[in-house]
């Protein structure tokens, strides 16, 4: 059995190596892979729409949902969509050429899509954009196991590409299983037009579909969370950025930002190379903590909050609004 090792470079508390112990498809381009602890020890815990973070030989850093039941602490599942995208080396890598018995360093779950647990009379309404099912299917066994009322829309290319159509057909006349062809107009809408106003959506897909869901949410005023599996966005720079200096406190190092680049290109111009994945403020992977200054926040993920306490930070795609800004790097 040949046997690769991967690893990051960077390493933290929360990371670990772990070992393929299956790996099988589940629907035409979509491959479940099985992780247990190299070291053989219990898995961290983790709660319905938590991702792990893989380092995938040296393409990088990707997420992937964990699927199955967070209770159990033996093992870690993953479902990896093959697509033909410039940017899925790491998916072709994983589906090519990944074998049982081969080690990854990964990174402990980090949950950007959390679910609250449903009051009784509280309708929540599922709805999954292909692969982006894989957050979901925790979050609807978390609903039944609480017997609350709960529906979902699970859209996809074709039948034979959606994975896990047998498990939520036993759930009957509440989940709808739609592909392209057979998508008639205006079923966001007519879906959400049944929502009451004390229920909660979760939407997880492509960036059309989110963008869908929020409008006609906000047009009804209900609550929704999402989780963006395909983003179009940039490194946020913007034609009038400026300069400033960034201090990595940890090594003492200075590094001047210039108004064209992002403080990672800055950074890896002087040698440093981050933890990045996204490299778009989606994903969270470069979260980091704000010693002094200002910084300019351009992610998709802080709260406001979180944002005016300036604690952290994704330097992806941040930058500062003082002339200095010191990191905890």
């Amino acid at each position: 059995m040949t046997k690769r090792v991967y690893t990051a470079g960077v390493y933290a508390e929360r990371d670990m190596m772990l070992t393929v112990r299956a790996r099988e498809i589940i629907a035409e381009g979509v491959l479940r892979l099985e992780f247990v602890r190299s070291d053989g020890g219990p898995m961290p815990p983790w709660e319905p729409g938590a991702h792990i973070e893989i380092d995938v030989a040296d393409i990088g850093i990707r997420h992937y949902s964990l699927i199955g039941d967070p209770r159990d602490r033996s093992r870690w599942q993953v479902a990896v969509r093959l697509n033909d995208l410039s940017t899925a080396e790491a998916s072709l890598h994983l589906h090519r050429n990944s074998e049982i018995g081969d080690e990854f360093h990964v990174i402990a779950p980090r949950n950007n899509f959390s679910f609250a647990a449903p009051t009784k009379d509280q309708t929540l309404h599922f709805i999954a954009g292909g692969i982006g099912i894989t957050p979901l299917l925790s979050m609807i066994e978390a609903a039944e196991e609480a017997g609350a009322d709960w529906k979902l829309t699970y859209l996809g290319r074709t039948l034979e590409s959606m994975p896990f159509r047998d498990r939520l057909g036993e759930f009957g006349d509440r989940v709808r299983i739609i592909p392209s062809a057979d998508r008639p107009a205006g079923l966001i809408e007519s879906f959400l037009d049944t929502a009451s106003p004390q229920g909660r959506v979760y939407v997880c897909g492509p960036e059309t579909l989110i963008d869908e869901v929020g409008e006609h949410s906000a047009r009804r005023g209900l609550t929704h969370r999402s989780e963006l599996f395909v983003h179009s966005g940039g490194n946020g720079l913007r034609e009038d950025d400026g300069p400033f200096d960034l201090v990595c406190a940890s090594s003492g190092v200075t590094v001047e930002v210039g108004g064209s680049e992002t403080i990672i290109m800055a950074l890896e111009r002087h040698g440093i190379r981050p933890r990045t994945s996204c490299e778009m403020g989606v994903c969270g992977t470069c979260e980091t903590g704000v010693i002094r200054g200002a910084p300019d926040h351009r992610d998709s993920l802080l709260s406001e909050d979180e944002r005016e306490r300036g604690e952290s930070m994704m330097i992806c795609v941040g930058r500062a609004l003082s002339d200095e800004l010191v990191v905890d790097l």
